[in-house]
């Protein structure tokens, strides 16, 4: 990261027991001194973010339909909870979001410096 990089939140989580180990946590959001192109940044990784999981979630249910697991296992149900939360990304709600917004179940997030 380039020094004159400001972190604004220190997001921590824990990866639910494996299977969406490689899309959570979501990485911290950081703006160079909080402009406009750091924000739109931010919420392209979300978006891109989202995409994924959205994929990804179709994959489970198409596996799910050919027998492959079972998503009413209890530590899927957890990990589910997550494409939920990311799914409600809606583009019409685009306005409602930004880098300082995003929060998921089971992270706190700790302010480091204002925007």
């Amino acid at each position: 990261m380039a020094t004159d990089v400001l972190k604004l939140f220190l997001v921590r989580g824990e990866a639910w027991n494996g299977y969406f180990r490689d899309m959570v946590p979501i990485e911290s959001f950081v703006a160079a001194s909080s402009s406009d192109q750091a924000k739109q940044t931010a919420l392209r990784k979300l978006h891109e973010q989202r995409d994924e999981n959205r994929r990804r979630a179709e994959e489970l249910k198409q596996r799910e339909e050919d027998g492959e697991i079972d998503l009413d296992r209890p530590d899927l149900r957890t990990s589910l909870s997550i494409l939920n939360v990311a799914n409600t990304l809606h583009p019409r709600n685009e306005k409602k979001w930004s880098a300082t917004e995003v929060t998921l179940p089971g992270y706190e997030i700790h302010l480091v410096a204002k925007p």
